[in-house]
């Protein structure tokens, strides 16, 4: 079948792939949700007002578990989407890329060819908390204002997806890093987050589209 649209540029091809596969990460956690079986009488889809209950939930141990996962499917959304716009932009600011520093080791792996020098500079870089991600992007663009974005009003909450998903990663570090079980997650909370996240993305997608000068694509 042939295509008459005109070809899209190659950052416009990249930058849809990688929402693609964002995409795709997060349809198996709504998979996931609708198919697990939670039975039992401590499977309880809401408080019981004792913690130690709560914490010995596997609805809310599961939720916990998702938590990591998605923040994964965010960080390497923004990486992909860094290292896109790397190869496929005609200049970016220094700054960007002295902030990479990036040691001898992975210099070699590069002269080497067991690696790329864009993954190796984005692989320096932390995408997860919404205001380090922002930095990033402002370094490589003064236009790519990922924070402006993400505090615009969002369904009339007072809270915006700026705040909100970095609430979420700090979620996630505590169940990373003190194996933590955060009793407040249940399938609600865990399906807002989701598509909080969802959200986000999305508006960083069209706002790249805005700056980069390509029209967003959700076909798929």
């Amino acid at each position: 079948m042939h295509n008459e649209d005109p070809k899209p540029s190659k950052i416009a091809s990249s930058l849809y792939v990688d929402r693609w596969r964002f995409h795709n990460a997060m349809i198996k956690v709504q998979i996931y949700l609708n198919s697990r079986n939670m039975t039992g009488d401590i499977a309880k889809e809401a408080p019981t007002g004792l913690e130690w209950l709560d914490e010995l939930n596997p609805r809310i141990l599961s939720n916990n578990i998702l938590l990591p996962y998605m923040i994964g499917c965010w960080e390497s959304y923004f990486r992909n989407s860094f290292i896109s716009i790397i190869k496929n932009v005609d200049s970016v600011s220094p700054a960007a890329l002295k902030k990479c520093n990036p040691s001898t080791a992975e210099y070699m792996k590069v002269i080497h060819g067991e690696t790329t020098l864009e993954c190796v500079l984005a692989d320096n870089l932390s995408f997860q908390r919404p205001s380090v991600i922002a930095q990033n992007f402002k370094a490589l663009d003064l236009q790519i204002d990922i924070a402006s974005w993400l505090k615009k009003p969002y369904h009339r909450r007072k809270k915006s997806l700026y705040d909100s998903i970095t609430e979420i990663v700090e979620k996630r570090d505590s169940i990373v890093h003190m194996a933590m079980t955060d009793t407040s997650i249940f399938d609600k909370q865990i399906c807002g987050i989701a598509t909080d996240l969802n959200e986000a993305v999305d508006r960083c997608y069209r706002g790249f589209g805005q700056v980069l000068a390509f029209d967003p694509s959700y076909d798929f």
